[in-house]
């Protein structure tokens, strides 16, 4: 476990027998990486009860506290900035500018194949399986 990377992905919060390992794994492990969504301005002060992403804000903020406890450094956050997103998944573009829109406006781009939902994660074909479709 010593010269182990460990990746966490794809959770908004964790339950604290899992928070518990965590803490194991910050102690034990070379590196620990975990990632969540939030914009980079929303970790410097508390996001509101009623917003979107306070659940991500509060998991952020506890394995903040966490890893200061442990004594265990904090590398600076990587930021994806999305700046080439709209090329690579317009799909995606439109449910993060539309989230919140009232109503929200139709999303026009035209399928041109059946499995039109693979743009919607770009490389989806290549992740999923490493077999031709």
């Amino acid at each position: 476990m010593r010269d182990a990377t460990i990746w966490v992905d794809g959770f908004r919060g964790f339950t604290p027998q899992e928070y518990s390992v965590l803490g194991a794994l910050l102690v034990a492990a070379e590196k620990v990486n975990i990632t969540l969504c939030l914009d980079p301005g929303e970790t410097c002060e508390p996001l509101k009860e009623i917003d979107l992403f306070h659940p991500t804000w509060e998991t952020y903020d506890y394995l903040s506290n966490l890893a200061y406890e442990l004594n265990v450094d904090i590398e600076p956050a990587i930021v994806l900035d999305g700046k080439d997103a709209p090329k690579r998944a317009p799909a995606l573009c439109y449910l993060e500018r539309e989230l919140a829109s009232r109503p929200p406006k139709a999303f026009l781009k035209r399928r041109k194949a059946s499995n039109w939902w693979l743009q919607l994660i770009p490389g989806l074909r290549w992740k999923l399986s490493p077999w031709r479709f």
